[in-house]
């Protein structure tokens, strides 16, 4: 079952258009503070969140908490992976009536993942790019995917969660 994060679900509908439009309004704890989103936190801002993630017992209930690094992480993207992007968070939203999946941060860091192993090129097929995406969404535990930009392994105790966390069952 899911993990639900305390939240509330929004939905702005225009007559005109006739269509309607629903999102997630997450709480977000300000765990970064003053960081500079442009360097990775200090370790002393992940200790602090392993902390409270432990003491707590939610594991993502601190995500929306960095949307600043990942839209940082995305900034510099070109405009075709982040189209690309969309395509998969579309699909997500009319897949999201069934069986649960995976947050859409995690399929948004697999769509560039797979952007990444076709080389980073600037021009790619879409189509091959979503097909791709989706080939390795139903081989989920067979992946191991991080990047380090944010963080490292440097820390002891970081080091330990991180490897907790790549060892785990998907």
């Amino acid at each position: 079952m899911k993990e639900q994060l305390p939240g509330i679900i929004l939905k702005l509908s225009s007559a005109e258009l006739q269509q309607e439009v629903e999102f997630d309004v997450l709480l977000a704890y300000d765990i970064l503070g003053d960081v500079n989103v442009y360097n990775k936190p200090e370790p002393q801002v992940y200790r602090r969140l392993i902390n409270e993630c432990t003491s707590l017992g939610k594991k993502s209930a601190f995500s929306t908490s960095f949307t600043e690094l990942q839209s940082n992480l995305l900034k510099d993207r070109p405009p075709k992976l982040k189209n690309l992007i969309c395509l998969v968070k579309h699909w997500y939203q009319l897949e999201k009536l069934g069986e649960p999946l995976s947050p859409q941060y995690a399929l948004e860091l697999l769509t560039v993942y797979a952007w990444e192993c076709g080389n980073g090129v600037t021009e790619f097929n879409t189509v091959q790019g979503f097909k791709t995406v989706l080939e390795l969404i139903t081989k989920y535990k067979q992946l191991q995917v991080h990047w380090t930009v944010y963080y490292d392994f440097q820390d002891q105790e970081i080091s330990m969660y991180l490897l907790s966390q790549l060892t785990r069952a998907r």
